[in-house]
């Protein structure tokens, strides 16, 4: 996909051509990564999960299913073409966190005067943004860029 891109990018990587009512993802569980669509939406992904909406993927090699989003750790999504209405001022701090086999380090946007470790462990929201992301596997020299990874917070060790 063109939008999860190993560290450096790859010169070969072009724009991954997306139809007009779906984006790309990548969802990362603790046995793989799959690479597939969603449908577009007007609401941002995370506000999907957070809500408990069901999460209906389209796999690459065609036909729909849901996933179960208590076994995703995280999901590499597309940045908004626009900004949400929801978006409010918000400090950013750069954030490690590992998930599973995952280790992950990204900019989180807080509220001001949030301590970025705790705000993690005791976010409201199950799901977490984070962007300017990069994951890898623990232990591998693999890592792949996102400009927006949602992290699922009840898989975060630290």
């Amino acid at each position: 996909m063109g939008f999860l891109r190993s560290r450096p990018p790859d010169e070969d990587a072009g724009s991954e051509e997306r139809t007009a009512e779906q984006d790309p993802v990548a969802i990362f569980r603790a046995d793989g990564i799959e690479e597939c669509s969603i449908a577009r939406s007007s609401a941002r992904l995370s506000d999907q999960l957070n809500s408990g909406a069901p999460l209906n993927v389209e796999s690459a090699g065609g036909g729909w299913a849901a996933v179960d989003s208590d076994l995703v750790l995280a999901i590499a999504a597309p940045p908004r073409a626009e900004p949400s209405p929801n978006r409010m001022a918000r400090r950013r701090h750069v954030l490690e966190l590992k998930a599973g086999p995952y280790e992950i380090t990204g900019t989180v946007h807080m509220p001001p005067g949030a301590d970025p470790a705790r705000y993690a462990r005791a976010a409201p929201l199950r799901w977490l943004a984070m962007t300017n992301a990069t994951i890898s596997i623990r232990g591998s020299t693999d890592a792949f860029a996102v400009d927006v990874l949602l992290v699922n917070l009840d898989h975060v060790t630290r």
